[in-house]
């Protein structure tokens, strides 16, 4: 079920997939042990109606089973497992052949994508809702499964599975060559040779698509047990896009809660002949430790990365997810998180030698107090070093690094970086002063010998020094005017 934030009898509900939200108020739920959340979200509604001023809920199975209800207090909420979707009942419209006096929750409103809205500020918000009646603040997920095309026939890309049959260790999939009209099991313990399950065995096939047989738990266990997807043949270059939940979920539609720590780690991990992942759907909203770990390093043909919508962090969540992708230009839209911690974005686009811009949208750089690595946690550590190309690097959406060297080293080796924006209004100095620990701890080091720091307009100028945990020599600021 989509996250949907509307307005019905001036009361503003949000119904999302993790609670019922009334104003301040927030109801959670829990799916039942199938993993089935029709039932409980219709249920955690009914039980808060009263407190939200609405009439309750009702279940229905079927649309024609809703619209067979025609008699109703206007603004009475509606949940239909068939299309999975929320609607209200007003008898002043002329009721339709299909819903009849059913209007879908939020039907004809303003969307804004869920990873935008939890970015945004109060003011922000507050103006949105108020330009629009029906304001759907909605996930990102692609329906297709997840799909892999070649440029041309007998393309080299397979599926691997380390470790296969050991202990356990034995991920399911089904394989559709047929835009997913129909499915075959992949028998990967007769199929799958040292190489693999090769993907392109029929030359008139450039497209696959691969879901989970039924649920896998996860695609990474350990270094000796683990999914990838690999071409390195030079006979032609691939794309991936779908939804990358449909090799956990067979069932995967609505599906934004990744089941374990490192799920999708190292997944595309030296594919060379790897294009483009800009259609990859990532929707989990709250991440899991590791979980995207190392998922396309030295993917040296990629030019495109996906969207990366979650705004929850965990620590090495996007470590190393796209070090030495060397042909990757332009990641300005990626990221969006509220916070970064432990790791988490670590050296994420290091060696990025063909990046020429990155736009952050990254409220904090802040780690756990008991993070024992030399007093810091690296969040964001050496997340652009060695990145040769990049000239602009927009950080304004970053307000705090209040942890010892949650930026450091961040742009190391940058050395055509001309231009930096900052969020904060004071320079970060995390619990300490001393150097060696300080959170942007040698962040411009072997930067560009010349280049602007672009400061808010309210910085404390008092608390900046030269130096290349600071201002380098040869760097000039700028306060916004």
């Amino acid at each position: 079920m989509a996250n949907t934030d509307i307005n019905i009898q001036g009361k503003f509900v949000s119904v999302t997939s993790d609670g019922i939200i009334a104003g301040s108020e927030q109801v959670d739920y829990t799916p039942d042990a199938s993993g089935n959340k029709e039932g409980s979200v219709a249920k955690a509604l009914d039980e808060h109606a009263e407190a939200i001023g609405l009439a309750g809920v009702l279940y229905f199975a079927t649309v024609a089973d809703m619209a067979a209800v025609t008699s109703s207090n206007n603004g009475h909420i509606a949940y239909c497992a068939d299309t999975k979707r929320h609607y209200y009942f007003d008898a002043t419209v002329t009721p339709s052949p299909t819903q009849g006096y059913w209007l879908e929750l939020g039907g004809g409103s303003v969307n804004i994508p869920k990873y935008i809205w939890d970015t945004m500020t109060s003011a922000e918000r507050t103006a949105a809702r108020a330009a629009s009646r029906y304001l759907r603040v909605s996930r990102v997920a692609d329906e297709e499964p997840f799909t892999i095309t070649a440029t041309e026939a007998y393309a080299g890309a397979r599926l691997y599975i380390a470790g296969y049959g050991d202990d356990g260790f034995a991920p399911e999939f089904q394989i559709s060559t047929d835009d997913g009209a129909t499915w075959t099991d992949i028998d990967y313990a007769t199929e799958g040779g040292s190489l693999g399950v090769f993907l392109f065995t029929d030359p008139s096939v450039l497209t696959v698509m691969l879901r989970a047989k039924t649920r896998n738990a996860t695609l990474y266990r350990d270094a000796s047990h683990f999914v990838r997807f690999e071409q390195s043949d030079p006979n032609g270059y691939t794309s991936v896009s779908g939804n990358v939940m449909s090799l956990l979920y067979c069932d995967y539609d609505e599906v934004f809660n990744i089941p374990s720590d490192y799920a999708f780690c190292s997944l595309f991990s030296g594919s060379n002949r790897l294009t483009s992942a800009a259609t990859l759907s990532l929707p989990a909203t709250a991440l899991t430790e590791g979980c995207y770990q190392l998922m396309f390093k030295d993917c040296t043909a990629l030019t495109a990365a996906p969207l990366l919508p979650a705004t929850q962090p965990a620590p090495d969540c996007y470590r190393s997810m796209f070090q030495g992708c060397t042909s990757l230009t332009d990641v300005s839209v990626s990221v969006w998180l509220n916070s970064c911690v432990d790791n988490s974005m670590r050296s994420m686009y290091q060696g990025c030698t063909a990046l020429t811009s990155v736009t952050l949208h990254v409220v904090e750089a802040t780690a756990s107090a008991d993070s024992n690595q030399s007093g810091g946690s690296y969040a964001m550590g050496s997340m652009f070093e060695g990145c040769t190309a990049l000239t602009v690097a927009d950080l304004r959406s970053l307000k705090v690094a209040d942890y010892n060297l949650s930026l450091t080293r961040l742009f190391v080796g940058c050395t055509a970086l001309t231009d930096v924006w900052v969020g904060w209004t004071q320079w970060p100095y995390g619990d300490t002063f001393a150097s060696n620990s300080r959170p942007t701890e040698n962040w411009l080091l072997n930067a560009s010998a010349t280049g602007t720091l672009h400061l808010p307009s309210d910085f404390n100028t008092a608390t900046l020094e030269t130096d290349t945990s600071f201002l380098p020599e040869g760097w000039i600021y700028e306060l916004a005017s």
